[in-house]
């Protein structure tokens, strides 16, 4: 029974939301990626996705971030941080944020027995004027752990003396004696692209430089932009997971009418169940998929030929990372398969995997194509040597500015240890450019 109310109150919040969604069309999202090196001669690397959903005056918040730094051997800390709340506009240049910051740290294949995380709740006062913007605010921590306040005050001062050089800060007082802060200086080296120098000193760890680039969305990369998306999913029912966290980038290039080369960069981080849901949330790994398609249009459908890249990170154990590579041919009966274009949607694709022997994957869908609101299946068989994942989801989309899409999802995953089932109730946001 306690799990019947929990799968209920999770889909009556993903209903709530998609309603909020769904009734403005200015909806917005916006991503950017960071990768550099840190002060201690490590990769850096930080993507960000976030969507916002206004209905007057007020916006509904949500978005992903986080910061991994890596050796050679791909061992380091990775910063989560995962936030929602609502903005209220109370004059022109004048707005209120309410928003829950959650933050945990963890270590890529590396044993990590005590998992550092936190919950932020804020308020804080926003004024935006011409290129600059203050922010300050107070807040409190939930959960179990030894903050208890928070001042905060941020500063963006953008395009300085008409330059093309920008600064940004954020300071926190914690308990009224800890001193944090995140100052950074960019310069834009073209629309969209910047190079940044940051300095940091955040929770319980060293003071940090970092030293990158910065690519964004609304720049001229814009135009290649294909798909953004961010999707989280619940498992009510699991004994070993209680959330699962997606997002993906997509880019294309040399778009015509009858062809075009994409690079879709996915990530996905399945969260173990602890003693409560609201507790400790425990990444159980970091997977990577990378894939690559060229393809040609060819009457009624697409051939194509993709390149698949796959890494799997696993955190806060002493196990090295795991990684497969694959090659082959397709054919699908449109673009993009989630896309709702056609009733009958399907992709095929098999070829040979360097570690798995083949690899064979086939995608069914069918769906309305009203102009409000939609609803669908959709059906996944993904094979190989070492293993078979079945999934079949029920879902509806908001097709707005941003997708909305809340959705039933039952998996099977067979391989050579054992047999996994998982029921799920999730939502998708996507944009489509």
């Amino acid at each position: 029974m306690k799990f019947l109310i929990k799968a209920g109150m999770i889909f009556t919040v993903l209903l709530l939301i998609s309603i909020f969604s769904y009734s403005n069309t200015k909806n917005r999202a916006e991503a950017n990626v960071e990768f550099g090196i840190d002060s201690n001669e490590r990769r850096y690397y930080k993507p960000q996705i976030n969507f916002c959903f206004p209905i007057n005056s007020v916006k509904l918040f949500v978005g992903a971030k986080y910061y991994q730094r890596s050796n050679s051997k791909l061992i380091g800390e990775i910063d989560y941080w995962l936030k929602g709340g609502l903005f209220f506009r109370i004059k022109d240049n004048f707005e209120i944020e309410t928003g829950l910051y959650h933050m945990c740290r963890h270590l890529t294949s590396h044993e990590n027995l005590e998992i550092f995380d936190l919950n932020e709740i804020i308020s804080r006062l926003w004024a935006n004027l011409n290129n600059t913007t203050v922010g300050l605010g107070i807040g409190t921590y939930i959960g179990n752990n030894k903050y208890r306040n928070l001042l905060i005050l941020n500063t963006k001062f953008n395009k300085i003396f008409n330059s093309e050089l920008s600064f940004n800060s954020e300071f926190k007082i914690v308990n009224l004696e800890k001193f944090l802060h995140e100052i950074e200086f960019s310069i834009a080296l073209d629309k969209g692209f910047d190079f940044f120098l940051r300095n940091t000193t955040t929770y319980d760890y060293r003071n940090m430089t970092y030293i990158g680039f910065r690519i964004k969305s609304d720049g001229y990369i814009k135009n290649y932009i294909n798909k953004l998306k961010l999707g989280t999913k619940f498992y009510p029912f699991d004994e070993n997971y209680k959330l699962g966290v997606e997002n993906e980038f997509k880019i294309e290039f040399f778009k015509s009418k009858f062809k075009r080369l994409v690079v879709q960069v996915q990530s996905f981080t399945p969260i173990l169940k602890g003693e409560k849901f609201l507790g400790t949330f425990w990444p159980e790994r970091m997977t990577y998929p990378l894939l690559i398609k060229y393809e040609r249009k060819i009457k009624d459908f697409y051939l194509f030929g993709y390149c698949d890249y796959k890494i799997d990170i696993p955190l806060d154990v002493n196990k090295r990372f795991t990684s497969s590579l694959g090659t082959g041919l397709g054919i699908k009966n449109q673009k993009d398969f989630e896309y709702l274009e056609n009733k009958f949607r399907y992709e095929l694709s098999s070829g040979y995997n360097f570690k798995n022997n083949f690899d064979l994957v086939l995608n069914l869908g069918v769906n309305t194509l009203k102009k409000k609101i939609n609803t669908g299946v959709d059906m996944n068989l993904t094979l190989n040597a070492k293993k078979t994942f079945f999934g079949f989801k029920i879902f509806s989309s908001f097709n707005k500015e941003i997708e909305v899409r809340p959705f039933l999802k039952y998996e099977v995953l067979n391989h050579t240890e054992e047999s996994e089932k998982r029921f799920s109730i999730g939502i998708e946001f996507i944009k489509w450019y």
